[in-house]
């Protein structure tokens, strides 16, 4: 029988800490846990999330969650970050229509895998040197929870007029150049934390019915556009690189199959065709130099290749 796979909330490595008698091990959490593991029924897994939460911490209990975690998880069971899961899904859903269009066995499993190695190193540096500075990306950590909180204060205050400005952004493709539009860069952590208190305060108890009907009404639109954004920002913290990501995503067989996902999903029509190859964005929109790039004519190799009438197996349509 294999073992079964456990994830703890953070909050759990936090209770056994805190347990009065023999450290975690001692807790009844921690006994049963530790017995799991010894009798192979059991794995502990732990997450990028929770390498970020004990980042939050301060010393010691930084370091102590850091090794109980170790310990756990056998220094080595780290589950992939939400980037990587959500791109292994979306590629799953392009194969569901184009198969062959997302390689679930090139460059990402080594992304995928090194990502996962990188998360165990921060938290075994964590372990290892207590009161190591961890750099200015924990301040970046630090402000996420409240700016969080404060935008669902901000919806919480007035939901109507909120959602009004979601769905219209939404059905209009509206986008800024604003980097922040939020206005959160500006604010201190003690102003938003009064800037939360003060619209908590003014917050409805819960959504009207109007409001409600409104929001299921318009969700299939807002998921949509949405869901497009964070997608795309997967995506770029996934692939470092436009090399690993052209070897994954195959876009001849997203072409291919174009008709398909027309035909499930009514997206507009795939680009016209050239005898060169397909038409960029820019040329379907009157620019008359094709943008065309064929990587066989910038290679010495493979355009001796061609001459010798070969016809080499990579070909990349930019």
């Amino acid at each position: 029988m294999a073992a079964k796979m456990i994830y703890l909330d953070q909050s759990v490595y936090g209770h056994m800490l805190d347990y009065d008698s023999g450290g975690w091990r001692q807790s009844p959490m921690g006994r049963e846990l530790v017995e799991a593991q010894t009798a192979g029924t059991g794995e502990v897994w732990f997450s990028p999330v929770n390498v970020m939460e004990t980042a939050q911490a301060s010393e010691p209990r930084r370091s102590q969650l850091a090794k109980c975690m170790l310990d756990l998880a056998g220094a080595r069971r780290v589950l992939p970050g939400h980037d990587f899961i959500l791109v292994e899904k979306f590629g799953h859903f392009l194969n569901s229509f184009a198969p062959g269009s997302f390689n679930l066995r090139g460059a990402f499993p080594k992304l995928r895998d090194d990502a996962s190695r990188l998360w165990l190193g921060y938290l075994a540096l964590m372990a290892a040197a207590p009161g190591v500075t961890l750099g200015p990306g924990i301040e970046d950590l630090r402000r996420a929870k409240p700016e969080t909180r404060l935008l669902a204060a901000r919806f919480a205050a007035n939901p109507d007029e909120t959602l009004d400005r979601m769905i219209t952004s939404a059905e209009k493709m509206q986008v800024t150049h604003d980097s922040d539009p939020l206005g959160l860069c500006a604010l201190s952590r003690q102003q938003i934390d009064q800037e939360t208190e003060q619209l908590l305060a003014q917050s409805v108890p819960s959504l009207t019915g109007s409001t409600r009907r409104k929001l299921a009404q318009h969700r299939r639109v807002i998921a949509e556009r949405y869901g497009g954004v964070e997608v795309g920002a997967m995506l770029d913290s996934v692939f470092p690189c436009i090399c690993t990501m052209i070897t994954t995503i195959i876009s001849p067989a997203l072409i291919e199959h174009w008709c398909e996902a027309e035909r499930r999903y009514g997206p507009e029509r795939a680009p016209p065709r050239c005898p060169g190859g397909y038409l960029s964005v820019r040329e379907t929109r009157g620019v008359r130099e094709p943008k065309h790039v064929d990587v066989r004519h910038r290679s010495p190799r493979t355009r001796a290749a061609r001459q010798r009438g070969d016809d080499p197996d990579r070909r990349f349509d930019v």
